[in-house]
């Protein structure tokens, strides 16, 4: 079941289905995190605004994705700008207030009088390099929420973020990984032969 939701997810990220644009959420050439990233594409998570349905699996999928533990959430923490239309949502589905992690102020945003000490989430649409999730951990630590979990849509999934989240007992979480997406089957239908081998090249190297 847990692969079968991986190819459903991967599949919406490369062919949403919309009625108003067919445009993939992969696209080639937009480097948001500089050059220096290596990446030679990226999951255009904007592009949601015309998918809606889209938007509604993955956030059903996050929601399902929090575990056991981290069932007593109290707060969930949206990282700005790309994890606050998740993070409303999830928080909403729980019935508990959210906050918004501002990477570049070191601030948390908040539609509440206060934050009450408690466990929380985080969310993102991406999980690349951490720092901005490591930082929005030890923010909301500041304000007395222990953090169990990251969720995200889409993970680079490198071993050393995994581990430097893991020595602040947070598990990170993602629907699929970028390998999942490069590896699905659509994704060679969609782009070049050329495209394709940066791609699976790039990917060979994360390890």
């Amino acid at each position: 079941m847990l692969e079968i939701k991986k190819i459903v997810i991967a599949e919406a990220i490369i062919n949403p289905v919309s009625n108003r644009s067919p445009i993939s959420l992969v696209q080639f050439g937009h480097f948001p995190f500089g050059r220096q990233s290596g990446a030679p594409l990226t999951i255009r998570f904007d592009e949601l605004d015309s998918a809606p349905d889209v938007t509604e699996l993955m956030i059903d999928a996050l929601i399902a994705k929090i575990t056991p533990n981290s069932r007593r959430i109290d707060l969930v923490c949206g990282i700005y700008p790309g994890g606050i239309r998740f993070a409303a949502e999830i928080a909403s589905d729980l019935g508990v207030p959210y906050v918004v992690y501002e990477p570049l102020s070191y601030r948390l945003n908040t539609g509440i009088s206060e934050i009450k000490p408690g466990n929380g989430i985080i969310v993102d649409e991406q999980l690349i390099f951490g720092r901005g999730t490591i930082r929005a951990a030890w923010r909301l630590k500041e304000e007395h929420i222990k953090v169990g979990q990251v969720l995200t849509i889409v993970s680079y999934d490198l071993p050393a973020v995994r581990f430097s989240l893991s020595n602040l007992g947070i598990e990170a979480v993602s629907l699929v990984t970028m390998a999942d997406i490069v590896h699905h089957p659509s994704f060679r239908d969609r782009f070049s032969p050329q495209q394709i081998a940066q791609a699976t090249r790039w990917i060979s190297n994360l390890r």
